[in-house]
């Protein structure tokens, strides 16, 4: 309710308004209506204004929300979408460190396509994030399959066998493996790859080089067993040798059977002879009657020849003449003065005993530590004796050596002879000139010392039989040459010690000296001096006695063949049962002769029976058969012991003289 006449609003029934103070029951009734319809109206406009006036200004202000709430939504998506973009990219540029099918490939780069398409597009980020899922997933067996082939790749060739390999070789793979590793943390599984391939270039280079040159055994030495000794020649694609290799060259393996299993062997020393090593000659002279005109050019050739070695250098020479019979005239020794002046004694008479001498020799310089060969001067003529051409080359060829021969004179038989030479590794040579003798011995010796002497160590056990090796050289500039399951009976080691142990014996007999004693082969322990089972009493007591190794001994022996027949492990060293086939030169008295029949019926059918005290120089064949025990000396070598002599078996006489005086 409102007061008539100021308009002032007032409670119903109040008779007075407060503000002007009229009463309103005086109020004229038609101008209250009206003011009281006016003020309504204008409350109406008033508070439609307000409205009208609120809803334009909520409408400007859902329309600013809206507006914010668009900016957000577009800087939201436009934040995915660039990183929606950069991870497809980073994917994309992964690619090229990937290795897979073209089938996965083409799977991985059709979702990039999607997924760049769709943000393109502006399309849900669910359906987006549903193709970058599948990408992900792609992507993880893309790794996957990357590191499984990987690992895969580098198993296989760290299984491959690289002993062949140079040390350089090797550094060189350690480095690929760190930079695969370094790859493989990156993720960089293509260029991990290509270190893989490039190790396996450098496993094929070792193992598939190219086979051009030549690799043959010509010589080896058990002496030191378990030590071998195998002395190597090398031969380039023109036939030339080839110098300049070491250790790291060789390899050796070695199997109980011809298949194997093989195992690699160490090389304990790779040495070309013709720098470090020593060689040891058998020099044998021609002195038979036929040599009478021919013996003063093989003289001084051989006095050349001498000049050429070195003993500094480890050279060593043995002189042997022959003619009927075969005689050391100096073992092997450096003093080539000596020898010389020997050469210069000699002269020439009687017949040919060729062969025998010749197999001698062989027998004897086999036993020598180094590279060896035998050298002979003759013309060939082979008239006596109890060998053949064959069992020349037989000999030559089981103990691998060389025998170079110089046929003298016109008449010489030089068809046998270069037959000979070239079937023992060796070479003829005719002595039609001695001023060109320097070049026929450079040849010689350059032929003999151009060879590679290779030291390994096999299984020490002397029970085995047989050991087969194989030999591989192997260049860094890719050359190679191989020698092929080489065979070597380990019982060649007990040959080789009763092959020193005999020729010692031989020299003590033929020069009156104390060879076996002081060869190094024997126990010489006082223990062994006073035992008559031991070689050592044996020995001394033969000396005492005028017999062997006595200044009287007056045996010469060619020793043509010996065989170990048995050999039984007797506590820590060996039992050997063994023969050793002669020819022996000898003085001796009827009443010993006559003990044995081939002896006494030769004598008897050439001048009947004779007195017991009557001497004889007899020449026949014989073979001893004995056993000796083998034992380890305090120096920790092998040497012999004990001796006994089963029985010995004359076989032939091929000469008497009785000795009428």
């Amino acid at each position: 309710m409102y007061c008539w006449k100021c308009g002032n609003e007032i409670k119903d029934g109040q008779p007075f308004c407060k503000n002007c103070g009229a009463k309103q029951s005086d109020a004229p009734a038609e101008k209250h209506e009206k003011k009281a319809v006016g003020r309504m109206l204008l409350f109406i406009i008033v508070l439609v204004v307000v409205i009208l006036l609120a809803g334009l200004t909520a409408g400007m202000f859902v329309k600013h929300t809206n507006e914010k709430r668009e900016q957000e939504r577009q800087r939201q998506w436009e934040t995915y979408a660039q990183a929606m973009q950069k991870e497809v990219s980073r994917i994309k540029d992964q690619e090229k460190y990937y290795i897979f099918t073209e089938k996965k490939k083409e799977e991985l780069d059709q979702l990039i396509v999607q997924i760049l398409d769709a943000i393109q597009q502006e399309q849900p980020e669910d359906e987006i994030d549903e193709k970058k899922a599948q990408l992900d997933q792609v992507v993880g067996e893309i790794v996957e399959y990357n590191q499984a082939q990987l690992a895969e790749y580098r198993e296989k060739l760290e299984a491959q066998d690289v002993s062949f390999a140079y040390e350089a070789e090797l550094d060189q793979i350690d480095v690929i493996k760190a930079q695969t590793e370094s790859l493989l943390a990156e993720e960089n599984y293509s260029g991990a790859w290509k270190q893989l391939d490039e190790w396996n270039a450098i496993i094929e280079f070792i193992q598939n080089p190219n086979y051009d040159y030549k690799l043959s055994v010509t010589q080896y030495d058990l002496s030191e067993y378990p030590v071998v000794t195998a002395y190597v020649s090398i031969e380039n694609e023109n036939g030339e040798f080839v110098d300049g290799l070491d250790a790291d060259a060789f390899y050796v393996n070695e199997g109980k059977t011809l298949k194997g299993p093989f195992t690699k062997k160490t090389i304990l020393r790779a040495t070309p002879l013709s720098t470090k090593e020593g060689l040891s000659v058998g020099l044998v002279a021609d002195v038979s009657g036929s040599m009478e005109y021919g013996l003063g050019d093989a003289q001084e050739a051989m006095t050349d020849f001498i000049c050429m070695l070195d003993e500094n250098e480890g050279d060593e020479v043995e002189l042997t003449e022959f003619s009927e019979y075969s005689y050391t005239v100096a073992p092997f020794g450096t003093d080539f003065d000596e020898i010389r002046s020997l050469i210069d004694e000699m002269g020439a008479s009687g017949q040919t005993r060729l062969y025998d001498t010749l197999v001698n020799e062989i027998e004897r310089v086999r036993s020598r530590e180094n590279a060896k060969c035998v050298i002979a001067f003759t013309d060939g003529m082979n008239n006596c004796g109890h060998c053949t051409q064959q069992d020349v080359i037989n000999v030559a060829r089981e103990y691998h050596i060389p025998v170079f021969l110089i046929g003298i004179g016109d008449e010489c038989d030089a068809y046998t002879l270069r037959e000979i030479s070239e079937k023992t590794g060796g070479a003829y040579h005719h002595i039609a000139d001695t001023s060109g003798l320097w070049d026929v011995y450079n040849s010689i010796y350059r032929q003999a010392q151009n060879v590679y002497l290779l030291q390994y160590e096999i299984d020490e056990n002397l029970d085995t039989q047989s050991v087969y090796s194989n030999i591989y050289l192997r260049t860094q500039d890719g050359h190679a040459a191989k020698a092929e399951n080489f065979v070597f009976d380990t019982r060649e080691f007990f040959e080789s010690m009763y092959n020193k142990f005999l020729i010692a014996g031989i020299d003590c007999q033929t020069k009156g000296e104390r060879n076996l004693l002081d060869s190094g082969l024997i126990i010489t322990t006082d223990e062994a001096c006073n035992n008559k089972d031991a070689i050592a009493y044996q020995s001394l007591q033969s000396i005492k006695n005028g017999g062997m190794g006595s200044d009287h001994a007056n045996t010469f022996a060619v020793l043509l063949d010996h065989n170990i027949l048995s050999v039984e492990k007797q506590g820590d060293g060996y039992l050997i049962t063994a023969s050793a086939d002669y020819d022996i030169s000898k003085v001796r008295t009827y009443s010993n002769l006559k003990k044995n029949d081939v002896e006494k019926n030769f004598i008897l059918d050439s001048w009947g029976e004779l007195d017991d005290e009557d001497k004889l120089w007899i020449e026949e064949n014989r073979t001893v058969q004995e056993t000796v025990t083998l034992v380890k000396d305090s120096d920790g070598r092998w040497k012999f012991n004990t001796r006994k002599t089963d029985h010995t078996v004359v076989h032939q006489v091929y000469d008497a003289e009785w000795m009428m005086y």
